[in-house]
């Protein structure tokens, strides 16, 4: 019975920390251990363990400690073939995640159903400021469901994925024109006639327009991040404004371009701002030397990108892409309360956090509420501490013993 409680464990942390097939693992029992197991019997002990997260999840959001603060994504999967969405919403200045959830569509209906379960969870008038992409489907639910929040649009998405973006176009035409230019003095190297100076003196002209355009682009970029930074909102209001509306009057087409785009996405640009000068928006942060959470205050501790919950989505991927997809519904929502539970309690290896848990650098004693740390045993599976005796590894040494 030891012995088959054990095998079970095994099979969740190759599923965990192994981020193992279903085949894999039971390749693994197969020639690693010399025990037989089918495929669905693998799936089975998974599938129960998701069931089992379920229920140990949401007795870890009671007590789970909120910043205030919490950023929403959303990434396409496969089920059976088929393109499904998992929203996540996670708190950045914890990394903790507060709900990750299955979705059939991108759409506002969507995001406000799994924005009101977030609301049944108790965690409504605790949101001050969420964050965002520029997804249009976004601006009612969260106005809808977290009526308390002021919502901020991500700046690492504007910042890299579209004046970014732009300012890169800039480069890649100055250095064609280089190339161009380049090419043209390889060919001709005597004396020019008049039609070949003309060219010349196209392409020279074409490189340094080129160039100025990808220098008044590049230095548009910068005072956008600059003003960022402004002490005050109304400061870095009126410094953005200036931006959109003197941008028209230069005649370069990429700064047009990104004033265009800030433009049409003003509302919610600094919106941040607010947690940091309104009373009814403070947020808190933790304070790794007081060992402690504190009000947030400084602008260099205020989150305004979206960043952890594309870190979720990365971690996830490690999973999915093994995977290839998902079986069913039921499975995909077992798997994510599988996935959530063990990103939130699991000890991590490296970073800033190494040797705990983002729960345990969050200031929440999981022992105190499950009489241990680790993640398999508050699943039910047998503890396997130093010293006691464990059949799977007896048996382990006893082979390697025999290959020796």
């Amino acid at each position: 019975e030891l012995w088959s409680v054990s095998l079970k464990r095994l099979i969740v942390v190759l599923k965990m920390e192994g981020r193992c097939t279903v085949r894999s693992i039971v390749g693994v029992l197969h020639y690693g251990l010399g025990v037989d197991v089918s495929v669905g019997y693998v799936q089975g002990i998974i599938a129960e363990a998701g069931e089992k997260a379920h229920s140990v999840l949401d007795k870890l959001l009671r007590v789970i400690p909120l910043s205030g603060a919490v950023c929403i994504d959303e990434c396409f999967f496969k089920e059976i073939g088929l393109k499904m969405l998992g929203i996540v919403i996670v708190d950045p200045l914890s990394g903790l995640i507060l709900r990750l959830e299955r979705c059939t569509e991108r759409s506002a209906d969507a995001i406000g159903k799994v924005l009101e379960h977030f609301n049944q969870a108790g965690f409504k008038a605790q949101i001050k400021l969420c964050l965002t992409d520029m997804y249009k489907g976004y601006l009612e639910p969260v106005k809808t469901y977290l009526p308390k929040a002021v919502h901020q649009v991500c700046w690492f998405h504007i910042n890299c994925f579209h004046c970014g973006a732009t300012v890169r176009q800039a480069k890649r035409v100055y250095e064609q024109a280089i190339k161009a230019l380049g090419k043209f003095d390889k060919k001709y190297v005597g004396p020019l006639s008049d039609v070949e100076q003309h060219r010349r003196l196209t392409l020279v002209t074409a490189r340094d327009q080129a160039a100025q355009h990808w220098q008044g682009a590049l230095r548009f970029q910068r005072l956008l991040t600059r003003l960022l930074w402004s002490p005050t909102l109304m400061l870095a209001t009126m410094r953005l404004d200036q931006l959109i509306r003197v941008a028209p009057r230069v005649e370069n087409t990429y700064v047009h371009k990104m004033a265009a785009f800030l433009a049409d996405h003003r509302p919610g640009q600094l919106a941040f701002f607010a947690c940091l000068e309104s009373g009814h928006h403070k947020l808190q942060r933790l304070s790794r030397s007081r060992q402690q959470w504190v009000p947030l205050t400084a602008r260099w501790a205020m989150p305004i990108t979206s960043n952890a919950a594309e870190h979720v989505f990365r971690c996830l991927r490690r999973y999915t892409n093994a995977m290839d997809h998902f079986g069913t519904k039921a499975a995909t929502h077992r798997f994510f309360d599988l996935f959530a539970f063990y990103h939130n309690v699991h000890i991590l290896r490296a970073g800033k956090h190494a040797g705990h848990s983002l729960l345990a650098a969050a200031r929440v004693n999981v022992i105190e509420i499950f009489g241990t740390d680790d993640p398999f045993t508050m699943l039910g599976f047998p503890s396997l501490h130093a010293g006691e005796k464990c059949p799977i590894g007896c048996h382990v040494k006893s082979r390697l013993e025999a290959v020796l």
